[in-house]
């Protein structure tokens, strides 16, 4: 995994939702999105796939995947490559690529499990409840959230599901200073796309 890709793991890995979520947050709107977490908590296994599209159209891709009590799968990669993460309780799992899986020294937990909704995160936000909507079909209830601190700027929507409360779906702009670095340029205005699934049948093993 070179360091563009780790960066777009790392990125992807821990700022799904929070990268998208934007000062002064509506309280009602809080109480909502942290009981929708709360139910995606009691579930018993979820898979989160992302697109993110960089301002340059380069294209990553996240799939992280949960089975309570405590293990995640997460591959992220380009096309220049990728990674790939498993954890299970303490014990975490490397690979860059296709390659051999090595054994990591550290906790990866929040990597692999990144961008969990909280208060604190939520507080730092502003969120409108937009209003009622339907995805593929099925009711939602949808709101927007605006996040501007230092240089970044990021605006985005959260679909949650009316009969169950649970997220499933998230749209996001970030808009960053362009920068050059060796030549090339960094930031502009980057999109990701997010759907969530739930109660699949999932299973992760450690790969060595």
């Amino acid at each position: 995994m070179n360091r563009r890709s780790t960066l777009g793991l790392v990125l992807l890995g821990l700022t799904s939702l929070l990268s998208s979520l934007p000062a002064h947050a509506d309280s009602a709107g809080i109480d909502a999105l942290l009981r929708s977490q709360q139910t995606a908590d009691q579930q018993t296994s979820y898979r989160v796939l992302t697109t993110y599209t960089e301002a340059s159209g380069t294209t990553l891709t996240r799939t992280m995947e949960f089975v309570k009590p405590d293990r995640y799968h997460l591959l992220a990669g380009d096309s220049r490559g990728g990674g790939e993460v498993i954890v299970i309780g303490k014990d975490s799992y490397v690979r860059r690529g296709t390659g051999a899986w090595q054994k990591s020294k550290g906790d990866l937990t929040a990597q692999a499990g990144g961008g969990r909704l909280t208060k604190e995160a939520l507080a730092s936000s502003t969120i409108s409840l937009i209003g009622s909507s339907s995805l593929n079909g099925v009711p939602m209830t949808v709101y927007s959230m605006i996040y501007a601190k230092n240089t970044m700027k990021s605006t985005g929507k959260l679909w949650i599901s009316t009969a169950d409360n649970l997220l499933r779906h998230e749209e996001s702009a970030i808009e960053l200073p362009v920068t050059k670095v060796g030549g090339k340029s960094f930031g502009g205005t980057s999109h990701s796309v997010t759907n969530w699934e739930y109660n699949l049948k999932l299973e992760i093993k450690a790969p060595i």
